[in-house]
């Protein structure tokens, strides 16, 4: 698929992990499957966000090998291809285009830096061997070193360079390039939390993070804004602002591959050296995801490698299905109901909003009187506690 024109809203996918570290194929095809039914624009696999640092060459493959064929044509997918070495960026690149990416990110080199001149010529020496559009990535807080302006401008001419995905978070410095967006030249926006501002001055759309956990939102507000409903997109963006710079409170991906695991899709773990979040910001990031209005399968009980959701064998028996019950309308008064429902909550595997939306539930349903004496004791927890910190 030609992603030269493309606008929108590209995720910047997780990569999934069994509890062994090895990836979860299953769950990717899954959140693959996820993304095209809730209208996100293109999938950008193999980048920061999917700990691509922490891969094989072998496992880059089989991962662009799975989302390619998961897709099958239904949105676009670009590789991160990039290395801070120009020769190896250049045969990754060649092994993305074999497997099919429509597209290839391509990051200035990190640690190693270089020159003006050297930097361009990194960019230069993929997108003269490759047949398939390439994106520049410009994101010097993680690299060490940035793309000059004057090196966008020389390279937005380049007939196979498409695009630029500018994460620096400095404004100033995207309206200098600005002047390069055009036709052939798109700029996107690599900071959710402004990428109202950039599509201001032209951009395209976003490759996000935050469309991990809310891909038919972030479509909406960048489609929103490009077609004239600003004000709409203005809204989504303010209102959704804290959970996007929540979801770097601490380095990407730890806090979105938790919300993730949180909402219950069980991403699974982390590759050293990145580890599982404090507890005091896995709480703060669970109350924003509660805020946006997002449920919340798991508790503060959480673990940074298999979560308690997961470990205690109960997640498909008391969460999804009491979950889906409650969603219905469907009773909870028989006897069956009540004892899975005191399990689930004795065992903390239920988030604390869908344990209140279960409490209720039943409570109408079957009055408190009637509830049955293995309930009452944890009805009676529930009425009195505390929201936890």
């Amino acid at each position: 698929m030609d992603i030269r024109n493309l606008k929108g809203s590209i995720v910047a996918l997780v990569t999934p992990f069994h509890a062994d570290g090895s990836v979860n194929f299953d769950k990717l095809r899954e959140l693959t499957e996820w993304h095209v039914a809730s209208g996100t624009d293109a999938i950008l696999t193999l980048g920061t966000t999917g700990e691509s640092s922490t891969m094989t060459h072998e496992e880059d493959d089989e991962v662009l090998r799975c989302v390619i064929e998961t897709a099958a044509g239904r949105v676009p997918v670009i590789a991160g291809t990039g290395s801070n070495s120009t020769q190896t960026m250049l045969e990754k690149s060649l092994r993305a285009e074999t497997l099919g990416a429509d597209g290839l990110l391509l990051i200035t080199p990190y640690y190693n830096k270089g020159n003006a001149e050297g930097i361009c010529r990194h960019f230069v020496t993929v997108a003269d061997a490759v047949k398939i559009p390439c994106i520049l990535y410009n994101v010097p807080g993680r690299t060490g070193c940035a793309i000059s302006a004057e090196n966008v401008e020389r390279l937005s001419k380049h007939p196979n360079i498409c695009g630029i995905k500018e994460a620096s978070g400095d404004m100033s410095y995207a309206m200098k390039i600005a002047h390069c967006v055009g036709p052939d030249f798109a700029l996107w926006c690599g900071n959710d939390d402004i990428t109202i501002p950039l599509l201001s001055i032209g951009g395209s759309g976003v490759i996000s993070v935050w469309a991990n956990i809310m891909p038919r939102e972030c479509h909406e507000m960048v489609m929103d804004y490009l077609e004239g409903r600003r004000e709409q997109a203005v809204e989504m963006a303010v209102k959704h602002l804290d959970l996007m710079n929540g979801l770097f409170m601490e380095v990407n991906p730890i806090p979105v591959k938790t919300a993730l695991n949180l909402m219950g899709k069980d991403v699974g773990p982390f590759r050293l050296p990145l580890c599982g979040m404090t507890e005091a910001h896995t709480a703060q990031l669970r109350g924003l995801l509660e805020e946006a209005g997002l449920t919340v399968l798991m508790t503060r009980r959480d673990d940074q490698d298999v979560s308690l959701y997961r470990r205690s064998g109960l997640a498909n028996t008391y969460g999804a299905d009491l979950f889906v019950s409650v969603h219905c309308n469907a009773s909870l008064t028989n006897p069956e109901a009540r004892g899975i429902y005191t399990a689930a909550y004795s065992e903390e595997c239920i988030g604390w909003q869908l344990a209140q939306l279960l409490r209720q539930t039943m409570m109408e349903a079957a009055g408190a009187e009637d509830m049955g004496s293995e309930a009452r004791p944890n009805l009676a927890v529930l009425r009195t506690a505390q929201m936890p910190a």
